[in-house]
């Protein structure tokens, strides 16, 4: 048991530096890939509108339209994950029969659980949103709702 929330406590100094190294960096990639996002997607959207759908640009900027949405989506994948796994292994302690182990055991799991609530690391966007699946999914829609706006602005100035 000693081995296990030792090693547990190297991983969370590992995730500790992790978030700090890359928490600007993926943010940054984040709101990239969002404008780069809603940039191709209304240059396609003005091609479509011009007739030039065939063109070599068109076709450009539609095969770079998943790349930016696979930019979007991989660190809201894998720190959801990393999220979801964290919250696991705190639901795995709680759930075992620490009440029927030995006294030493009992003071090792409580331990465990305490560190574990007081080192709650998830990568977050601001303090209230956390970058996971349900953040890939507002941003999708965000920027679907901003092509729409200027989708419909370039149609009424014509």
């Amino acid at each position: 048991m000693k081995m296990i929330i030792s090693h547990h406590q190297s991983i969370i100094e590992k995730l500790k530096s992790y978030f700090k190294y890359f928490e600007m960096m993926t943010i940054v990639q984040i709101f990239t890939s969002s404008t780069s996002l809603i940039c191709a997607s209304y240059v396609l959207a003005l091609n479509y509108l011009s007739g030039e759908l065939n063109s070599i640009q068109s076709l450009k900027v539609l095969f770079t339209i998943p790349s930016f949405s696979f930019q979007l989506f991989l660190p809201c994948y894998i720190f959801g994950n990393l999220s979801e796994k964290q919250s696991s292994i705190i639901f795995a302690i709680y759930s075992s029969n620490w009440t029927e182990m030995n006294l030493k055991s009992r003071k090792l799991v409580l331990s465990a659980m305490k560190m574990n609530n007081a080192n709650q690391f998830n990568m977050k966007m601001t303090y209230t949103k956390l970058i996971c699946m349900e953040l890939f999914a507002v941003t999708i829609q965000r920027c679907y709702s901003i092509l729409s706006m200027l989708v419909n602005t370039k149609m009424k100035s014509e």
